[in-house]
C-alpha cells in the first residue's frame, strides 16, 4: 500500500466547512476548521421554476408556488407535501402482519371445509375479512391524515418541516448548519419509486427526515440543499437539470466514481474472516471429542455450534444488505458520497474536510488476498446512520490500490511512504510479548500514524490539526520500564491512535 504526493495545494488558509472542496485542489492538513460563515441567498428557492418579485404578502404567511412576493422581500417560500403514496410506504408493515395471521390459518379452513363444506368457510371469513378491511381503512386513513397534514417549506435561509397531525411541531434547519443530506430508499419504498430525505445537522442537533417524495425529487433536494450547505446560491431548477441516480445506483454523470466493490469479492470477505477460522476450530474440536468420547453429536454441536452458525449468519445478512453494490463517488463540489444497499438502497455524502482520522484494517486471511477495510472518523456525524447503515464506512473491502486511490483523494498531499515508522522499545516485549513486533508508530509534519495487531492488522492516521487532545498514561510497571502509553483523541467514531 503507497500513496504519492499529487503536488503543492493551497499556499495558505483553510478549508471552512461553508466552502466548497474541489476535485483538484488540495485539503490542507494542517490548518483548523474556520467557524461557519453566514449565508446571505439572494435567489429563488423554488423547486421548479424562480418566483418573480411582486407584492409582498399582507398575511405573513408563506407564499404559494407562482405566488409572487413583494421587491423587499426578496423570492417567497414554497410549500411542498410529501409524495401521495407516502401512507402506503408506511403502513405496509401492518397490512403485512394482518395477513399474515389471517392466511396462518388457510389450512384448518380447508380441514373445516371438507368436514362442513364451503359453507362453513364463508362463515369463518367473515371476522377476518372484516378484520383485514378494518385495519386497513385505519391504516391507510391515518396515514393520509399525516400525509395532508405534513409540509416542508423551502426559503432564502432555510428548511423547515411542519408536522401538524394531532400535534403541532416544526423542525427548522439553517442552510448553513447542514453536514450532510443522506438518500434512503426501504424496500417498499424503492418499489413505489420513493426515497426519504435525510438532513443531518450534527454536532448534537435535531436531525429532520422527510418521507417520503419521489426518487428524483429527493436527489434534487439532496443536491440542492447541499450546494446551498456549502454557500453557493442556486435554485433547484438548476439542480434539476442534472442527471440523476437510478433505482439501482445514486450517480450522475457530473459524479466521479472512486472505487467500486464487485459482489464476488464482497462475498469472498464475509466468508474469508478471523470468525471462519474460530468457527472451523470450533468445529474440529467438537467433532474431535465425539469421536474420542464416542459420543454422539448431535446435542453438542446444537448447544454450540448453532449459535455461533446463526451468529455469523446474521453477521453475514447484514453486511450483504448494507455494503451490496457498494460505490464511492466524488461530487461536483469536491464532497465524497456512498451508495449501497441490497434491499434498501442508502447514498450519504461525506465533506471532505470534515474527515478527522482514517483506519485502515485487515484481517488475518484477508492478507493472503492483500484486501483492506477503511473507515473515518467524521466531524458532526454520527456513526450509524438512520438505516443501520455505518456513516463511517469508506471501503467495505478492497486491494492496497484502492486504499491509495481513497486516501489520494481525501488527502491529497499525503505520503505514507514518506513516514519513517517506529517500532516499539525493546523492553515492551515485557508487557506486549506475543504481538509486540506488530506496532509501529510515525509521524511527519501532517499527521500521526499507528499500526499494529496481530489478528487484525489496524493502521490509523489523523492530521495534526484535527487532535482534540492527548492523552499520557502510565501504569505501575510502565513506570518502572520508562515506557507509557500516548493516545490522540479526536471526534467519537472507530479510529482509535494508541
Amino acid at each position: 500500500m503507497s500513496s504519492t504526493d499529487p503536488g503543492p495545494g493551497y499556499q495558505d488558509g483553510s478549508v471552512g466547512p461553508d466552502q466548497p472542496v474541489r476535485p483538484d485542489q488540495p485539503v490542507h492538513l494542517d490548518q483548523p476548521l474556520r467557524p461557519d460563515q453566514p449565508v446571505h441567498p439572494d435567489q429563488s428557492v423554488h423547486p421548479d421554476q424562480p418566483v418573480q418579485p411582486g407584492p409582498p404578502s399582507q398575511t405573513g404567511e408563506p407564499h404559494q408556488a407562482g405566488t409572487p412576493a413583494g421587491p423587499l422581500s426578496g423570492y417567497a417560500p414554497v410549500l411542498e407535501h410529501p409524495h401521495p403514496l407516502t401512507p402506503i410506504a408506511k403502513s405496509w408493515i401492518a397490512l403485512l402482519a394482518v395477513g399474515y395471521f389471517i392466511l396462518r390459518d388457510v389450512p384448518d379452513i380447508l380441514r373445516q371445509a371438507q368436514a362442513g363444506g364451503w359453507q362453513t368457510i364463508a362463515t369463518y371469513w367473515y371476522v377476518p375479512a372484516g378484520i383485514l378491511v378494518l385495519v386497513l381503512a385505519v391504516s391507510l386513513g391515518a396515514g393520509y391524515l399525516a400525509w395532508r397534514f405534513t409540509s416542508f417549506i423551502i426559503d432564502d435561509e432555510q428548511v423547515r418541516i411542519e408536522h401538524n397531525f394531532i400535534s403541532q411541531r416544526s423542525e427548522k434547519i439553517a442552510f448553513t448548519k447542514i453536514q450532510s443530506v443522506d438518500v434512503t430508499q426501504p424496500l417498499i419504498a424503492r418499489l413505489l419509486g420513493l426515497a426519504a430525505l435525510r438532513i443531518d445537522v450534527g454536532g448534537g442537533g435535531s436531525n429532520a427526515t422527510i418521507e417520503y417524495l419521489s426518487r428524483k425529487r429527493a436527489y434534487q433536494l439532496r443536491d440542492y440543499l447541499i450546494t446551498r450547505a456549502h454557500g453557493t446560491r442556486t435554485t433547484v431548477a438548476e439542480a434539476a437539470q442534472v442527471p440523476v441516480g437510478t433505482a439501482f445506483t445514486d450517480a450522475s454523470p457530473a459524479d466521479r466514481r472512486i472505487v467500486t466493490v464487485p459482489p464476488a469479492r464482497l462475498l469472498a470477505s464475509m466468508v474469508v474472516t478471523n470468525s471462519t477460522v474460530f468457527l472451523l476450530i470450533l468445529i474440529a474440536g467438537v467433532v474431535g471429542w465425539s469421536i474420542w468420547n464416542d459420543q454422539p453429536i448431535g446435542l453438542l454441536s446444537t448447544s454450540i455450534l448453532l449459535p455461533w452458525l446463526l451468529a455469523m449468519g446474521a453477521m453475514v445478512l447484514n453486511r450483504l444488505r448494507n455494503e451490496w453494490n457498494f460505490v464511492l463517488s466524488m461530487t461536483p463540489d469536491g464532497g465524497l458520497r456512498t451508495a449501497s444497499g441490497l434491499t434498501s438502497l442508502t447514498s450519504q455524502t461525506i465533506p471532505r474536510n470534515r474527515v478527522q482520522a482514517v483506519d485502515i484494517s485487515q484481517p488475518l486471511l484477508w492478507r493472503a488476498f492483500g484486501w483492506y477495510r477503511v473507515r473515518i472518523d467524521v466531524l458532526g456525524l454520527p456513526s450509524e446512520s438512520s438505516e443501520h447503515v455505518p456513516a463511517n464506512l469508506l471501503l467495505p473491502v478492497g486491494p492496497g490500490a484502492d486504499v491509495d486511490v481513497v486516501l489520494r483523494t481525501l488527502w491529497p498531499r499525503l505520503n505514507m511512504p514518506a513516514i519513517r515508522m517506529h517500532p516499539i522499545p525493546q523492553r515492551a516485549r515485557w508487557l506486549r510479548w506475543l504481538d509486540a513486533q506488530t506496532y509501529f508508530w510515525g509521524y511527519d509534519d501532517r499527521v500521526l500514524v499507528a499500526a499494529g495487531g496481530l489478528l487484525r492488522r489496524r493502521t490509523s492516521i489523523v492530521p495534526h490539526a484535527r487532535v482534540q487532545s492527548v492523552r499520557i498514561r502510565q501504569g505501575v510497571i510502565q513506570r518502572r520500564l520508562g515506557l507509557a502509553d500516548v493516545q490522540a483523541h479526536t471526534t467519537p467514531g472507530p479510529v482509535d491512535v494508541v
